[in-house]
């Protein structure tokens, strides 16, 4: 997003992929790798002064030479000339280093990370039942939908720098992770199961030992009327967990598989949005032992949940008898 600052200037940065520079509405190439490694270092700390050592750090993966410092000046020289004169004057000279004059909305990896605590706080404020659910699903999806397409890549993928690389790309990567699962749960609390499902679905394959898009693959599935496929899904993801990493799925998705073996659903969600089985089998009272109504209309699935968890035996291990 490029911002309209009060002196009428317009500018960008962006590391969510390749490193692109926008100013007055024109992109800036930055073709020099240690121009690239500076400018990033400083947009990904926007506002702050990031001092010569730390720079030289990153600069040279902690093997900076003796005349360092004298070398980051220069390339700050030629950073701020290949920027113009209107975007280089954003590159600030302030003790101990240099400083990105830029707010939170020019650099597209802060707007990100001020976008998904945004979407957090809702997230909270939902589960403590402070606000509408409904309305907090519509919210916490546009901006979990907008944060997310504010990435157009690896993030620093041409920004040379192990030490940049490996301090800043993790976290945002987590963070990534953390979005795309809230921005699920906002779109299945909306009713959007059928749409999501080949999202969903590709999501499951890319990330097979993440357990949650497992579950709400599962979930949608389950929604669309596709009650089969949605215990496939389960029991084949079960056989990838026990193979990768010794154990086998006991949270969100065990939780959704109790109530898809039933034929009704484990998790809230609105009567309009259940198969037509499912409530007609409310309606005539055919609730599994355990199962309760709760006062909205939904079935309490805690005891009964329970129940089954300890009458099914585990799937056999590899190599057991």
């Amino acid at each position: 997003m490029d911002t309209d600052r009060s002196d009428g200037t317009v500018f960008s940065v962006g590391v969510l992929g390749p490193l692109i520079v926008r100013s007055e509405g024109a992109a800036v190439p930055v073709p020099a790798p240690k121009q690239r490694v500076i400018l990033a270092a400083l947009a990904l700390r926007a506002g702050q002064a990031v001092s010569y050592d730390e720079l030289a750090e990153i600069v040279w993966n902690g093997a900076p030479p003796d005349a360092a410092r004298v070398a980051i000046r220069n390339y700050v020289k030629r950073l701020r000339h290949v920027l113009g004169p209107v975007a280089g004057r954003r590159i600030l000279t302030r003790d101990p280093g240099y400083a990105l004059d830029a707010g939170p909305d020019e650099v597209d990896a802060l707007r990100f990370t001020a976008m998904c605590m945004k979407a957090g706080q809702a997230v909270r404020q939902v589960h403590e039942a402070t606000r509408d659910q409904a309305m907090g699903a519509s919210g916490t999806w546009d901006v979990l939908s907008e944060a997310l397409g504010l990435w157009r890549g690896d993030p620093l993928v041409d920004v040379p720098s192990q030490m940049l690389v490996a301090a800043e790309v993790p976290p945002l990567d987590a963070l990534r992770m953390q979005a795309l699962e809230w921005r699920m749960d906002a779109g299945l609390a909306q009713g959007r199961h059928a749409e999501l499902v080949g999202e969903l679905t590709q999501l499951a394959r890319d990330h097979p030992l993440r357990e949650r898009f497992h579950a709400q693959l599962m979930l949608a599935l389950y929604r669309c009327g596709r009650q089969a496929e949605a215990l496939a899904a389960y029991s084949g993801q079960g056989a990838c967990w026990w193979t990768s990493s010794g154990w086998s799925p006991a949270g969100s998705s065990g939780t959704c598989r109790a109530g898809s073996s039933t034929g009704i659903p484990a998790w809230p969600l609105p009567a309009r949005y259940w198969p037509a089985s499912s409530r007609s089998a409310l309606s005539r009272g055919s609730c599994p032992p355990g199962c309760r109504i709760s006062p909205g209309g939904q079935p309490s699935w805690r005891r009964w949940r329970h129940g089954c968890e300890r009458r099914q035996a585990p799937p056999n291990r590899p190599g057991s008898r």
